[in-house]
């Protein structure tokens, strides 16, 4: 069982990072999006509430993975740098 847990976790490593610069990539895009590229406002609020809410639970599931890491005295998973890929995108999202 153990080994499982190691490889969900490193799949878990791969994947986030892209889940989440993807995440982030969506906000912006749809946020900087001008009234002539997007003339319906309220659609443009209504994405923005769901891309900060996906990127919400994004954090939560970085933060899960990386306390997963620390539990399991596993250091070769990377979770400092994804200690800062978490610290990044929460400043990130301080400033919007």
């Amino acid at each position: 069982m153990k080994e499982v847990k190691e490889i969900t976790l490193q799949r878990m490593k791969k994947f986030f990072p892209r889940a989440l610069e993807t995440a982030l990539a969506g906000y912006r895009n749809v946020s900087h999006r001008t009234e002539h590229d997007y003339p319906d406002f309220k659609k443009q609020q209504e994405a923005c509430k769901v891309a900060i809410a996906h990127i919400q639970l994004l954090l939560k599931l970085g933060n899960e993975l990386v306390h997963e890491c620390k539990a399991g005295g596993n250091d070769a998973l990377g979770q400092e740098d994804l200690r800062e890929l978490i610290e990044n995108a929460q400043e990130e999202i301080k400033n919007i």
